[in-house]
C-alpha cells in the first residue's frame, strides 16, 4: 500500500494555479494470494484525486481579437506596449478560467488470475 501527497503549480504572469500534471492524492494498494497447484490470484486498486482541466484552444472563439494567431507577418518587429498589455490580459484570462477546475476523481481496480 502506498499514498502520495504532492502538488504541482504553474505561474502565468502574476497568476498561480494548479498545473495540468497535478495529482494531489494518489492511493495505491496491491495484494496477491497463492491458491496452490500453480494458481495465483492478485489485485490492485488505485485512487487518484481529480486532476486540473486543461484549456481548450477554442476557448476564445474565432472572432476574439485577443486570441493568439499563428503566422504573424510582423515577426521581426519589437513588441509594442499594446502587444505586451494584450498578452498579459490573455494570460490573466487563462489563469482565471483554469483556476479551480478539476476533473472528477478516478478509481481503478485490476484483478489477475494466473496459472503456472
Amino acid at each position: 500500500m502506498s499514498y502520495t501527497l504532492s502538488r504541482a503549480v504553474r505561474h502565468v504572469g502574476r497568476e498561480s494555479f494548479d498545473s495540468a500534471f497535478d495529482r494531489r492524492h494518489v492511493l495505491d494498494m496491491a495484494a496477491a494470494v497463492d491458491l496452490g497447484r500453480g494458481w495465483k490470484l492478485g489485485g490492485r486498486a488505485v485512487f487518484y484525486s481529480g486532476i486540473p482541466m486543461t484549456v481548450d484552444d477554442d476557448l476564445w472563439g474565432d472572432d476574439d481579437p485577443n486570441r493568439p494567431r499563428p503566422g504573424n507577418d510582423d515577426k521581426d518587429r519589437p513588441d509594442t506596449e499594446e502587444d505586451i498589455r494584450r498578452r498579459e490580459q490573455l494570460r490573466e484570462q487563462v489563469a482565471r478560467y483554469v483556476r479551480g477546475l478539476n476533473l472528477p476523481a478516478c478509481f481503478r481496480l485490476d484483478v489477475r488470475l494466473e496459472k503456472r
